[in-house]
């Protein structure tokens, strides 16, 4: 039991020691949230004034001492940046009492000037930004406080005022200096309407109080005291009796309000006030702060500071959002699109193999409003199933997948579903979606089984060669028979048959009859230095072009590194003699006349049209392409595209003529 009880303690201690700083903070200050923008949502930006009790700015916050709620849900300190200023606006109302008993000619009107005057030459007053207004107590006809200058933010209209203004003049009856209070406290209300949110002071100038008497002031200036500090609104009683006569109700009342009491002295006058000027300057002091929401719910938004709970006093921050997910919409491969998956030359009955092993996807995400949020992940999925996952930088709105196809082998048209799905950094999801074709060509037909061979015994055989001697036998006597008689019936005079003429000689080609038809061809513009400028002549109503020498009719760096893709493009004539090119699913694509085609669309060639096929940058080929009027032009027939001039090994699908 002592062992847990000391253990208890230590974990109660341990606590106490790791609680968060900003906490600590919490206690005996407040604050006063403005300016709240969340035009860029989810960054969300605001201005906040913090207070401590004694009524001054809370200096040295960052962000991690400053905690910043939303909701009552905690904004993670990486998502919060608190940058000082110190740029405020500062607001003042001067308040002269004129009473019957005033001093300010025998003090020095130099010197009274001075009170307002250092205000402009310490340069703490700034032209624009602060706000200024003199209010007088004086009882002339009535007691009652009066508006000398109107509220300015311009120091130069200040002074002039103060360079003209009668201070020796002097009521005739006594003035109640602390009701002067009281309206000063109220008419700050129009320069700042949310009290504590912006550097207010009320600078009280005055001999002593002359009404009520000393000991009803002191509770009068209490009370004043306690008004002016819930506003927020420090007074500084500047006191001009030299010897400091009743000045108990000033102390209170500067003390009370976490202000300061102020005796004035001839020679000092410029340091005192230059002191308390300075002592201003600094509640100009206001924060900054920039934060990342990580809440998706649209609605009101309340964001407070070091606790989820709103302070008793002071001010929240307020805002409303409408939170909508991403657009994800695929621009490839586009909606109905068809991918056909050809048979490569060395697929077999047995063993069938294909071509365009995937399909790429380009998807792009957008936002309703706001600006782009961080994407999480993005995720691929091919008929409901997740294939592929990315990371998406910030900033970015596309991401592209490979759609791995290679396990469609079904002859004929496949129907496939590919997904592109994004999660954003709020949690919302998104997805774009298309339905495509992939057509599979039909397996190899398998060779037909050789029929078996029958065995004969030597008896056998002699009897079969006996048979087939006298069939021919009775064949040839049939056949001489009606020869004989079809002449006789020969009508008389018939000019005689011309003779027939040997068959002539054919020229035999890797073991087929060959009349090569030109009906189109390709110069290469830039590509293998053995073939730039040299044409190649096609003879094929389809001809493929690509890197593998094994199924394309024109290669280009066979069994090299280059962006031309192993079964790039092919060129195929219509039955209307017109020709079309297709990008087979090319990796780098194919430009026709300097714009990018779509994989598997046929695409209208004519005459003079330049291709281009990958990257010329990257081993590319540029080609021009012609037609050929003469149809039996000579062809350069389709090979590896080297140096060398390689007659085509003849496949099943060649379309030559015997001569």
């Amino acid at each position: 039991m002592k062992f847990l009880r000391l253990f208890a303690v230590f974990v109660l201690l341990l606590t106490f020691v790791l609680t968060p700083q900003t906490m600590q903070a919490q206690a005996g200050i407040t604050y006063f949230i403005s300016a709240v923008d969340a035009g860029e949502f989810p960054t969300v930006r605001f201005r906040v004034r913090v207070v401590g009790l004694d009524g001054r700015v809370v200096t040295g916050l960052t962000s991690a001492n400053l905690a910043v709620y939303e909701n009552g849900q905690l904004i993670p300190v990486q998502n919060v940046q608190v940058t000082a200023k110190d740029d405020g606006p500062l607001n003042l109302i001067f308040l002269i009492d004129q009473g019957r008993l005033s001093n300010y000619q025998a003090f020095g009107l130099t010197n009274v000037r001075q009170v307002f005057s250092r205000l402009i030459e310490s340069g703490v007053f700034v032209d624009g930004r602060d706000r200024v207004q003199v209010m007088v107590r004086e009882n002339i006809n009535s007691d009652r406080t009066e508006v000398r200058l109107g509220v300015t933010q311009t120091g130069a209209e200040l002074s002039a005022w103060v360079a003209s203004y009668p201070f020796e003049r002097r009521s005739a009856n006594s003035t109640k200096g602390l009701e002067g209070v009281a309206d000063a406290l109220r008419a700050m209300e129009a320069l700042v309407p949310v009290p504590g949110s912006e550097a207010a002071a009320l600078i009280f100038l005055t001999r002593y109080i002359e009404d009520p008497a000393q000991s009803v002031a002191v509770t009068v200036a209490q009370n004043r005291a306690n008004e002016a500090r819930s506003r927020f609104i420090p007074i500084y009683a500047v006191q001009t009796d030299i010897a400091q006569t009743f000045k108990q109700p000033l102390e209170v009342l500067a003390a009370g309000s976490n202000g300061q009491f102020v005796p004035l002295q001839r020679a000092t006058v410029a340091q005192s006030m230059d002191a308390v000027y300075q002592a201003l300057n600094a509640q100009r002091l206001y924060y900054e702060v920039t934060y990342t929401s990580i809440s998706g719910q649209s609605g009101a938004r309340q964001i407070t500071l070091n606790a989820p709970e709103a302070p008793s006093v002071g001010v929240v921050g307020r805002y409303e959002v409408t939170v909508s997910p991403p657009t994800v919409t695929l621009e490839t491969p586009t909606a109905g699109s068809v991918v056909r998956r050809e048979l490569l030359a060395t697929a077999t009955a047995e063993n069938p193999a294909y071509g365009t092993p995937s399909v790429p996807v380009t998807a792009r995400i957008a936002w309703g409003e706001g600006r782009p949020r961080l994407i999480r992940s993005a995720e691929l999925l091919v008929n409901g199933r997740v294939q592929a996952t990315r990371q998406v930088a910030p900033g970015v709105d596309t991401v592209e997948f490979d759609a791995d196809i290679s396990a469609i082998t079904t002859a004929g048209r496949n129907p496939m579903t590919i997904e592109v799905r994004v999660t954003d950094s709020l949690g919302l999801e998104a997805s774009g979606r298309v339905q495509i074709v992939v057509e599979v060509a039909p397996p190899p037909t398998p060779a037909p089984t050789p029929m078996p061979v029958p065995q004969f015994s030597v008896l056998e055989a002699v009897g079969i060669a006996g048979l087939c001697g006298a069939g021919l036998l009775v064949l040839a006597v049939v056949g001489a028979i009606a020869f004989f008689v079809l002449r006789q019936r020969a009508a008389p005079g018939a000019a005689p048959a011309r003779p027939v003429p040997a068959e002539a000689q054919k020229t035999i080609v890797a073991g087929k009859a060959l009349q090569a038809t030109a009906i189109a061809m390709i110069t290469v513009l830039e590509g293998p230095k053995g073939l730039l400028n040299e044409p190649i002549i096609l003879v094929k109503p389809r001809s493929v072009l690509g890197r593998n020498p094994q199924v394309t009719d024109v290669t280009f760096y066979p069994d090299q590194e280059s962006s031309v893709s192993r079964i790039h493009c092919t060129i195929e004539q219509r039955p209307d003699k017109t020709f079309t090119l297709t990008d087979n699913g090319s990796s780098s694509g194919t430009r026709l006349n300097g714009r990018q085609i779509r994989p598997d669309e046929p695409v209208p060639l004519s005459d003079g049209d330049e291709v281009v096929l990958g990257d010329l940058g990257r081993s590319g080929v540029k080609f021009r392409f012609n037609l050929i009027a003469d149809r039996k032009a000579p062809a350069k027939f389709s090979g590896s595209a080297d140096d060398r001039t390689i007659i085509a090994p003849i496949r099943s699908d060649d379309k030559f003529k015997e001569r």
